[in-house]
């Protein structure tokens, strides 16, 4: 199997391709996520996703023979698009605003193969919330869990306390959509052989 470059700096996401068995390494992207402000949330993740993936591709030596994959989740409700928290009461104010309703996870899935394709595309998840009191936000804050995430909760952790019903892809939610990306590998012969030219 060839390497796939895993343009992301998520702990959870690296997890995933360990857990998928995919031979792969992390390179971080550089790039300006505020660039794609005004879009609506689907094209908003698919293009954050391709500009994570375009930024890993700058900085390989040969970039058309390679794999990487670049991704991007964000969370929707009542058609305002939320991202991570950069304080513990943005956090606060994210899970008030998620408690005891239904939000929609968004993550954008960005593809090149060794070929130099560009396949690029979103996957969808609803997710109710319990509602939440004070004494429980506080105490989840107190983990930290909200750290680094979109929504502010880690549905793989703490956060499972307070999931009411998932519809759709769990995967996605965590931030890497599996069977998605397994499609567009598939879609784009990636080989998932372990001898050399199958």
């Amino acid at each position: 199997m060839e390497e796939i470059i895993l343009a992301s700096a998520s702990s959870r996401r690296k997890q995933i391709f360990m857990q998928m068995h995919l031979p792969f390494r992390v390179v971080i992207p550089v790039c300006n996520e505020q660039e794609i402000q005004k879009k609506d949330v689907e094209n908003r993740v698919m293009n954050l996703a391709y500009m994570k993936g375009m930024s890993v591709c700058s900085l390989l030596k040969n970039p058309g023979q390679a794999w990487v994959s670049g991704f991007d989740t964000m969370i929707e409700v009542d058609g305002k698009v939320i991202g991570k928290a950069g304080t513990e009461k943005e956090a606060v104010e994210m899970l008030c605003m998620l408690s005891g309703r239904v939000h929609r996870v968004y993550t954008g899935v960005a593809l090149v193969s060794d070929s130099g394709k560009w396949d690029i595309r979103v996957a969808m998840s609803e997710v109710k919330l319990t509602h939440m009191l004070k004494k429980e936000i506080d105490f989840y804050i107190s983990t930290g869990e909200w750290k680094g995430v979109a929504g502010s909760y880690r549905i793989q952790e703490c956060g499972a306390f307070f999931i009411e019903w998932i519809k759709g892809s769990y995967s996605n939610i965590v931030g890497l959509p599996i069977s998605l990306f397994y499609g567009m590998l598939k879609d784009n012969n990636y080989s998932f052989s372990l001898r050399q030219g199958n």
